[in-house]
């Protein structure tokens, strides 16, 4: 059986499991062994809050662009 996996690009956000202790741009502290999502080309972290908001925005412009192309 073979699965589809996705393409990935050296600088895409994506989820992680958290290293070393850091903090969330809201202010939330990510501790170590929590998801967060990463973005390598600020080297980054969000919360597990807003790292699911921030994945939608960039879902909701992926769908946005092939719909203007159509």
């Amino acid at each position: 059986m073979t699965y589809f996996r996705r393409k990935r690009h050296k600088n895409e956000p994506r989820w992680i499991r958290a290293r070393y202790p850091g903090r969330c741009s809201c202010g939330k502290e990510v501790k170590l062994g929590d998801n967060a999502y990463y973005y390598p080309y600020g080297k980054t972290l969000k919360c597990k809050n807003c790292g699911r908001m921030a994945e939608l925005e960039i879902t909701d412009d992926d769908i946005n662009r092939v719909l203007k192309i159509r």
